[in-house]
């Protein structure tokens, strides 16, 4: 079941398997840096994972489980997505609405030229592509500071165009109030839609193009096997994040086995570093647009 046939099968695979590596997405002004590392990993021929971050890897989850749902149609092209990643908690500890800015996170030196699409945007950024297969070709970036004497970004708001004619907008935020982790996404397609957030987390909506909406849940039997083989629990059970690290891991350990066997594995997949490369590289297009003066950035 999905909404276009753009959606991805499998993540891309290196081909030879000596080691695994994982890989920090944070750190924007290392980005050159980090650039570098995929073609050095290539080059000593090292097979890799990237753990991109808790909420990330739940994502992953959410998509793989919904990704093969028995009678449903393969739609046609994604035409808008909409993805956000807002919290509070920047703003609540403020006290005197002043904060404290000892923590590292507020620190230029060591989390780069920003702090929540850092922190936070790249969680969404990541959302998208895991959950639709599509990257982020330009975005326009504006990026609000607040309390204002802060030295970086809490509030971020992105447009983004993933070429072909496919738009979407990014909200992060750090100054929420009354969002603790409303992480969610909604997928418009030519003959559907898909809607998922994560304070309904075990549950995707699923709107064929004038037809009610349909609710789907994870562990459910009417998934197909490719889904439901990531979750442990029965439907109406939520599993927690220890679990989405799990099938990270699990699958990374698959691959590496059945290569070391001579077997080939086309079913497990995970992020690589290439992964954390793109969310570095898209902070790093929202800080240039933003300081440019709100202007279209290539990624």
């Amino acid at each position: 079941m999905c909404i276009s046939d753009n959606l991805p099968d499998t993540l891309l695979l290196f081909e030879q398997i000596c080691i695994t590596i994982f890989v920090c997405s944070h750190g924007g002004d290392a980005c050159e840096t980090t650039r570098q590392r995929p073609a050095a990993l290539i080059a000593c021929g090292l097979y890799h994972s990237v753990s991109v971050c808790a909420g990330d890897l739940y994502y992953l989850i959410q998509y793989r489980r919904y990704q093969c749902v028995p009678g449903y149609e393969v739609k046609r092209d994604i035409l808008h997505v909409r993805v956000q990643h807002p919290e509070d908690w920047v703003i609540s500890s403020a006290v005197d609405g002043k904060v404290d800015t000892s923590a590292w996170r507020f620190q230029t030196e060591k989390v780069g030229s920003s702090l929540c699409a850092n922190d936070l945007g790249t969680h969404a950024e990541q959302m998208v592509t895991q959950f639709t297969g599509l990257h982020v070709k330009r975005v326009l970036a504006m990026m609000d500071t607040c309390p204002r004497d802060l030295p970086l970004d809490t509030n971020v708001n992105v447009l983004m165009d993933f070429g072909g004619g496919v738009t979407g907008t990014l909200w992060a935020s750090q100054i929420a109030i009354g969002h603790e982790c409303d992480s969610g996404i909604y997928v418009i397609g030519t003959e559907g839609s898909l809607e998922w957030t994560a304070t309904d987390c075990d549950h995707l909506i699923y709107t064929p193009r004038s037809q009610p909406s349909q609710r789907l849940s994870t562990g459910a039997d009417y998934l197909l096997d490719a889904s439901t083989r990531l979750s442990r629990v029965g439907a109406g059970h939520n599993e927690g994040s220890i679990e989405a690290f799990s099938n990270i891991y699990r699958s990374f350990c698959n691959v590496l086995s059945d290569r070391k066997a001579g077997r080939e594995n086309t079913t497990d997949t995970f992020p690589t570093v290439k992964d954390g490369v793109l969310g570095v590289r898209f902070v790093e297009a929202c800080v240039r647009s933003h300081t440019a003066g709100g202007v279209w950035i290539d990624v």
